[in-house]
């Protein structure tokens, strides 16, 4: 039995053995509340929500909470122009989803009815999307006449570039008006920022920003040639934009051969999909998402259940917060893929006195597992271990390395000291750790600080529950 309400501030509710639906629909804001089995019956009149903190009372737990942009005039006209583009409706392309401002996540998509295993949650017409064949369509005659060679990535940045500095007469300005003016992974971070960062997320940052820096180059140059009336327009801004938008809201679609295209693999097999990205990530989603030939639609498939109302999330693939971060611009607050990953170079500089480094280091890159050397939140990887073994190994023992990699063990003595080691290079890596966390807490504050933070974060509390498994299983 359902109850629709609409109350301001304060709402006392007078309820039943019934679950109870309340809708504000002023706002447009929808909360479901169920009875928590495990507590014992509740008064009558027990349900109190105070609209200030979203939270329920004893009794009932709060399963959604988002405020609607279904009628928000931006998704309206791109509703509008999705169906006009296409020969199908918006409920055949919409499915089940909703826009939603969610309170945690921000924008993001929502149920509309239960979804199961095998249901498809969004079909989007291939016509609708910006691929290749655009590129082609658009700019394809110029691309040759100037003998330019492009990366699929760098010439939908410049179709996106064009499109967006036509305004309202271009054919896709309802899609670009959805889009965000700005974006947080590390192209839009100072070099203060930048240096804030430390180890891999530094690494992948800087890298990040001198593969655009060159794509820039190449791309203004084409554009100055070709469309020299932009020039004035065309700005590193509008650039890095548009480069953005198809770093982080891109789908997967695969892209064939072509003369002028250069099919470098971080580069290549680009899409950008309208209403799609809206979806959000999360690291626990299960989806099958590909370019149906039946039915010539680009289709999310989802694996996952959701209740109605709940936010439906699609999955960017196990990434870490460092990926996230430099990939898309955020990192999750418990991210089950999170890790610490440690360097051999980092082992020798810890344990300088290890006998036969040399050829036990060859070893370690003949097996492979000096590359998932890692700490998670299930403390040392197996690879971890196994190394600190290897290289605890006199070398009478050496010869029987092998066997580690079999999961055999080669005695008390071997099993210890390989723990022994584990602890102080955790340990080690803690302080460091703490250092650094303190070094940007401490900063003065920038825009993408709370961001550099968390990643900080992350490693500091991996670590030291690292160092925690370590000591029960001694």
């Amino acid at each position: 039995m359902n109850s629709i309400v609409s109350l301001p501030q304060l709402l006392l509710y007078h309820c039943l053995d019934f679950d109870v639906f309340i809708q504000y629909h002023y706002l447009d804001i929808a909360c479901v509340y169920i009875p928590c089995s495990q507590q014992p019956r509740v008064p009558r009149f027990c349900c109190l929500l105070s609209f200030a903190t979203s939270q329920p009372s004893y009794g009932f737990k709060r399963v959604n909470l988002a405020s609607s942009q279904s009628h928000d005039e931006i998704f309206i006209e791109l509703c509008k122009w999705m169906k006009k583009s296409t020969e199908l409706s918006d409920r055949r392309i919409n499915r089940k989803l909703q826009p939603c401002d969610f309170t945690e996540t921000g924008r993001g998509m929502r149920a509309l009815s239960p979804l199961k295993p095998g249901d498809c949650i969004v079909s989007i017409p291939q016509k609708l999307l910006m691929t290749m064949d655009t590129v082609i369509d658009l700019i394809g005659q110029d691309m040759r006449r100037h003998q330019v060679v492009f990366t699929p990535q760098q010439a939908l940045t410049v179709i996106l570039v064009i499109e967006s500095l036509k305004g309202s007469l271009s054919k896709w300005h309802p899609y670009i008006r959805t889009l965000p003016r700005v974006y947080t992974t590390p192209l839009y971070f100072s070099i203060t920022e930048v240096n804030m960062l430390c180890g891999k997320a530094k690494d992948l940052a800087e890298t990040l920003k001198a593969r655009f820096h060159t794509a820039y180059e190449e791309m203004t140059s084409f554009i100055y040639k070709a469309f020299p009336w932009l020039c004035n327009a065309v700005t590193e801004d509008v650039i890095k934009w548009a480069w953005s938008t198809v770093d982080t809201r891109s789908v997967y679609l695969e892209t064939k051969p072509h003369d002028f295209l250069n099919l470098k693999p971080e580069e290549s097999n680009v899409a950008l999909a309208p209403f799609l990205d809206m979806l959000n990530h999360n690291n626990t989603a299960q989806i099958t998402a590909c370019l149906n030939p039946s039915s010539n639609c680009y289709e999310i498939v989802t694996e996952t259940v959701y209740n109605k109302y709940d936010q439906v999330f699609i999955s960017y693939g196990p990434n870490d917060n460092t990926k996230l971060l430099v990939n898309y611009g955020f990192t999750l607050p418990h991210n089950l893929n999170n890790c610490y990953a440690f360097s051999i170079d980092e082992i020798r500089i810890c344990f300088p006195r290890l006998e036969h480094w040399e050829r036990k280091k060859v070893l370690l890159q003949e097996c492979d597992i000096h590359k998932s050397l890692v700490c998670t939140m299930d403390g040392p990887s197996w690879s971890l271990m196994a190394a600190l073994k290897l290289v605890a190994l006199s070398w009478e023992q050496l010869s029987l390395w092998k066997k580690l990699l079999q999961g055999i063990s080669l005695g008390v003595e071997n099993d210890n000291a390989a723990s022994s080691m584990a602890h102080i290079l955790i340990k080690e890596a803690l302080w460091k750790a703490k250092r650094h966390a303190k070094f940007v807490n401490n900063h003065p504050p920038t825009v993408h600080k709370d961001l550099i933070l968390s990643l900080a974060e992350d490693d500091v509390k991996i670590l030291e529950n690292s160092l925690l498994i370590l000591a029960a299983e001694r």
